[in-house]
């Protein structure tokens, strides 16, 4: 048995589809179980007692946490150390994902999994806390991810993924600026949840773990490249990202070394695949 809380956004669906496809019985919870509510929370992993428990929850809207630093840090950070409380109390594995937006974005380098991560906002700084908690727990995997992409989540108040976004944004202009230096690594959710699976499967060393695609982009290179495999003709105008007001501190390089782990293909070629699938939905 294991546990997927937040099973229903894009991260979560996508572990419980892959989860139910190795026939392993799994449990998803999402807005019908609070994480922040420590005895609710607590009740149902007694009684279920998963073996594994893959926390999806976050709140990642990186502009509002600004303004909403409470709600951040309840979701972030707060509701991960009540999950390693219930998790240690059954031996549960706790599979926790983060981002790359925890480290400053100040190295030329991409950061590796050892390097010492200096969050610059509010959504950055409750990641790393939830980090720090998620630390606490026996037995865990964090997992680092950037720019997440794939199947757009089932939750009602999700929000699509950036190549779907775009693609729905070109129905009504043909022209867009978008932002060349913040750099950082697209990450498909399929090939994301594939390897996580495959992380627990074979026991690999508890601790952190960077597992994006291969390969760094800019804004405006993920945005030329859903644009050129979908054979489109669209105006990119390169900007840069202080020509854009917004409350919270982006890294200017978030872009994250694998280095413990089978490294995964190159960010294109999982894009392709994903918008072929869109295409053949249609």
């Amino acid at each position: 048995m294991v546990l997927v809380l937040g099973s229903k956004g894009m991260l979560g669906s996508e572990l419980v589809r892959q989860l139910k496809a190795k026939n392993i019985e799994v449990a998803g919870f999402d807005s019908d179980l609070d994480v922040t509510n420590k005895e609710a929370l607590s009740a149902k992993i007694l009684e279920l007692k998963p073996e594994v428990i893959y926390n999806c929850v976050a709140y990642n809207a990186v502009d509002l946490a600004e303004q909403e630093k409470e709600k951040a840090e309840a979701l972030n950070s707060q509701a991960v150390l009540n999950i390693v409380e219930s998790a240690e109390k059954v031996g549960a594995t706790l599979v926790h994902f983060s981002t790359g937006f925890v480290f400053d974005g100040e190295s030329t380098k991409s950061y590796k999994e050892t390097d010492q991560p200096n969050p610059q906002s509010v959504y950055a700084m409750t990641k790393y806390q939830g980090e720090q908690n998620a630390n606490k727990c026996s037995k865990h995997y964090i997992v680092r991810l950037n720019l997440l992409f794939g199947r757009s989540a089932e939750s009602q108040n999700a929000k699509k993924s950036f190549p779907e976004l775009v693609l729905e944004l070109a129905k009504t202009q043909k022209e867009f600026a978008f932002v060349t230096d913040e750099i950082s690594t697209p990450t498909y959710s399929v090939d994301l949840a594939k390897e996580v699976l495959e992380l627990v499967d074979k026991k690999y060393p508890y601790g952190i773990y960077h597992l994006p695609n291969e390969g760094q982009a800019s804004w405006l290179d993920f945005a030329e490249e859903v644009f050129r495999i979908q054979g489109m003709e669209v105006k990119l105008n390169p900007v840069l990202a202080d020509k854009f007001i917004r409350a919270a501190k982006r890294p200017k390089n978030s872009v994250i070394a694998n280095t413990k782990f089978p490294k995964l293909r190159p960010w294109q070629e999982a894009l392709k695949e994903f918008l072929n699938s869109i295409k053949e939905k249609q």
